[in-house]
């Protein structure tokens, strides 16, 4: 069985970020989960946009509101990922502090220590 490879350029930071997101047609609720410099999973929502779809996600954070804003790339359940096409200063300095402070997500077992 061949292992399955981590395709994204940058590591995914484990955060939990109440967002609200739309779509056509959809909006609502929902909650970041992961996050990097290029992209971001969303759960716990019932907005379902379909694969390659533009999505934006509001976020509050202690720096004000940021703006994250992307195509669909996959779904999971209860949720979706995004690509992000374009991220201003305040979404970037916000991914890189939520990066110094969180560990990474790792693949594997833990190492039991």
């Amino acid at each position: 069985m061949a292992r399955e490879s981590n395709r994204r350029e940058s590591g995914r930071t484990l955060v939990e970020v109440q967002c609200y997101g739309a779509a056509t047609r959809q909006k609502g609720p929902g909650q970041v989960s992961e996050l990097s410099r290029h992209g971001a999973l969303v759960s716990q929502t019932k907005i379902l946009p379909v694969r390659g779809e533009l999505v934006g996600l509001g976020m509050d954070t202690a720096n004000g509101p940021i703006l994250l804003i992307g195509w669909v790339t996959r779904h999971i359940d209860q949720g979706f990922a995004i690509e992000f096409d374009h991220l201003d200063p305040n979404a970037i300095d916000y991914i890189d502090n939520c990066a110094a402070v969180v560990p990474a997500r790792r693949r594997g077992r833990p190492s039991g220590r």
